[in-house]
């Protein structure tokens, strides 16, 4: 049967997000209200478009496309804090369809997906879910290909997970455990609080107080997201961010008052099991990184290491204006740092 490809309207997001939450690749990422949301932080400057394949009447893959609006040009890029978006498609396994048939279906709406991405033009960066291996469609429309890594825990057995978690953890674990400590939840001023005094010593972007609220209250609206936060002497010492959707939890981020790295990877292991015992959720996500420190801890809690695909075109002119704008910034910076 034909596909027939469009730009889904306000009426479609409920078929939308509900495929979301069927396909293997859809995440809470996917999800409408996620990617709406985040016009709070964003303002004028941001919208999103969603995109559909429908076989007859009924919708079998999505793929949302943030547009940010710079200097007059439209950019392509994934929003703060969203790790994963790309196309996702219903799964077949129930409908006898032979897995060789699927793949090819898949590819050819994938092909069409990335016509849409490349008319579009100025993609400086779109990363797809871990789920994802074949990025060719995505190559044969000239996007470059690039790939970043995150950990997944498979949380069947936590004995199993502890067993295979490196012995530094489960000491800071056990050691953080039988400290005066109290754990506290859903205070996410504290979680604020710690989170800028991380980025800012690790010399990472800093977030506003805004997006982190409008994350918080809309999770929180959606049931979920959980804080973790740990207090000494009723000052809070550590904070995790953790999300989920209903296939994974993911650990969005965290923040540590100096050398609280302990307790980090107490509050850590206190997501992992809630993930699993309260959540029924049988994967964690740590989301990876490029900071070398910070994908040391994760690798430390095991897990299994999968590339995150990610797609890029940038024209001649969105690079020079770029370039402008970096050249711009850093000059700011250092006019403020220097005091001229």
């Amino acid at each position: 049967m034909k596909k027939d490809i469009r730009k889904l309207n306000n009426e479609e997001l409920i078929k939308y997000d509900d495929l979301v939450t069927k396909s293997n690749e859809g995440t809470v990422f996917h999800k409408s209200w996620w990617l709406t949301m985040l016009k709070e932080y964003y303002g004028n400057s941001y919208d999103v478009d969603f995109y559909g394949a429908f076989e007859g009447e009924e919708l079998i893959s999505g793929i949302p496309i943030p547009v940010h609006n710079k200097f007059g040009i439209k950019l392509i890029y994934n929003p703060k804090l969203t790790p994963y978006l790309g196309p996702f498609h219903i799964s077949r396994e129930s409908k006898n369809i032979k897995k060789l048939g699927d793949i090819s279906g898949k590819k050819k709406i994938n092909e069409k997906f990335a016509k849409i991405l490349s008319d579009l033009d100025n993609c400086m960066y779109y990363s797809f879910h871990h789920s994802i291996m074949d990025v060719q469609p995505f190559q044969w429309n000239g996007f470059d290909v690039g790939v970043h890594y995150t950990y997944i825990l498979s949380l069947e057995d936590l004995n199993r997970v502890w067993g295979e978690m490196d012995k530094t953890r489960r000491h800071d674990i056990n050691k953080c455990s039988k400290e005066d400590n109290d754990i506290g939840f859903d205070n996410i001023y504290d979680f604020i609080k710690l989170n800028k005094k991380t980025m800012t010593r690790q010399g990472l972007e800093v977030l506003s107080d805004d997006l982190w609220l409008a994350i918080f209250n809309n999770c929180i609206k959606h049931d979920c997201c959980r804080v973790f936060t740990a207090y000494k002497n009723k000052l809070a010492i550590a904070s995790l961010f953790l999300i989920w959707d209903n296939k994974r939890g993911y650990y969005l981020s965290g923040g540590i008052d100096n050398n609280s790295e302990g307790m980090m990877s107490l509050l850590m292991w206190n997501a992992i099991k809630y993930t699993k015992e309260n959540l029924n959720l049988m994967e964690f996500d740590f989301e990876g990184s490029d900071e070398k420190s910070i994908e040391f801890f994760f690798r430390k809690f095991g897990g299994d290491i999968k590339p995150v695909y990610s797609i890029s075109k940038n024209s001649f002119k969105t690079t020079t204006m770029m370039k402008l704008y970096n050249k711009f910034k850093n000059n700011r910076i250092y006019w403020k740092i220097s005091g001229k």
